[in-house]
């Protein structure tokens, strides 16, 4: 559903602060009955041979504070599939394929002049730096691209057929591999256009 940019701000908003108030209210209970989720907190240490006078604060306000810390982050862990949820409702319309395939197409168109304008500074700069010219080679074979089509061109007509242009290809990954397995990797070395060199 589209909505204006402040709408959805608003909505974030609101999904926070009801994550932020439902940690609370957590909070709340598990200060209350926190005998209960101290013994679970405390039982692994007790197993591990430890017991009750081993643990204790060595200032006034230390246990306080643990108690608040403690009271925290089980609120955190007891409510956060809880916020997950709210806050995954607000972006799975975002994450639908659907969302994207009704959006309209936005293009900018720019002038071919600009990318040649941009190569020949790249190539200038590579005169000087030598790691400015794989730059300066991106550079032309993106406006190839850009700029040549990319579609079957009748040769009779002179006119570019989208109809007859394949899509892909014949060879699949599996018969790749297959061929890997049995011949192995001759004709595939990749030469100064290797990552790892």
């Amino acid at each position: 559903m589209k909505k204006p940019f402040m709408e959805h701000l608003q909505e974030l908003n609101n999904r926070i602060l009801f994550s932020f108030t439902l940690v609370g209210i957590v909070a709340i209970f598990v200060y209350n009955q926190y005998s209960f989720f101290g013994d679970i907190l405390l039982e692994p240490l007790i197993n591990a041979g430890y017991d009750d006078s081993n643990i204790f604060a060595l200032t006034i306000y230390e246990g306080f504070q643990v108690k608040l810390q403690n009271t925290f982050w089980i609120s955190i862990i007891i409510t956060f599939p809880l916020i997950l949820l709210i806050l995954g409702y607000f972006v799975k319309p975002a994450l639908e394929i659907r969302t994207f395939l009704e959006m309209e197409p936005k293009f900018v168109k720019v002038p071919i002049e600009i990318m040649d304008t941009v190569i020949k500074v790249l190539d200038f700069f590579a005169g000087f730096f030598g790691n400015m010219t794989d730059a300066a080679e991106f550079g032309k074979i993106g406006r190839y691209y850009a700029a040549e089509s990319m579609l079957v061109m009748d040769e009779k007509t002179g006119e570019y057929k989208a109809d007859e242009t394949p899509s892909y290809g014949t060879d699949t990954l599996r018969d790749f591999f297959k061929k890997v397995s049995v011949e192995g990797l001759a004709g595939q070395e990749l030469g100064d256009q290797a990552v790892f060199k």
